[in-house]
């Protein structure tokens, strides 16, 4: 079973689809991602530009697709950022 979703529908800013299936039970719809790798890494507190330090893949629980509970797996880049001081 194959089913084509955009990426904009999902609205996974940052993530690449690599695969949408039904879970080995047949119970569940898991959307597997990666991190675009064309996108810079942003801070999330700063909003500046680092260097990536890890990657991190994390689950989430979305709402049911075609009436399978779903769950997207992503992949997060944790930012390493360097702090500069400033001396008056």
């Amino acid at each position: 079973m194959t089913i084509n979703i955009s990426q904009h529908i999902l609205g996974l800013k940052g993530q690449r689809v690599n695969e949408i299936k039904l879970d080995d039970g047949g119970v569940k719809i898991v959307i597997h991602c990666s991190r675009d790798a064309r996108r810079r890494a942003i801070d999330p507190a700063t909003g500046q530009k680092g260097s990536i330090n890890q990657h991190v893949r994390r689950q989430v629980n979305d709402i049911p697709l075609f009436g399978y509970p779903c769950v997207v797996e992503i992949e997060l880049a944790q930012v390493y950022m360097a702090l500069l001081r400033f001396v008056e």
